[in-house]
């Protein structure tokens, strides 16, 4: 019994993230870049992910003063799309076609 309590309590987080995708939420920008970076081999580069980071609330945040939910929904996407897809499919660029309309972070 002990051990189905430790199994279901090691599945929670990763059932939660998943819930919380399937909600369509807004992921957040550190976890974006993180991901990114380590696909770049940029893991490491703690300057990297501040400037990353940043770039991606200021986006986030041009959005949101703008308005425009359209963009908003879309950028949402698209760091869903990053933190889905392995690093190949990132170099591939599958997360940045019909994204164009974005600015890159």
């Amino acid at each position: 019994m002990r051990a189905l309590s430790q199994l279901q309590a090691a599945l929670l987080p990763a059932l939660l993230l998943s819930l919380a995708f399937a909600a369509g939420c807004n992921p957040p920008c550190k976890r974006t870049c993180r991901k990114v970076l380590e696909c770049g081999n940029l893991s490491t580069d703690r300057l990297a992910l501040g400037a990353c980071v940043e770039d991606c609330s200021k986006q986030e945040q041009l959005y949101e003063d703008w308005d425009d939910e359209v963009k908003q929904d879309l950028f949402a996407d698209q760091k869903r799309c990053l933190l889905g897809s392995s690093c190949e499919e990132i170099e591939d660029g599958v997360c940045y076609d019909g994204y164009e309309e974005l600015y890159a972070f």
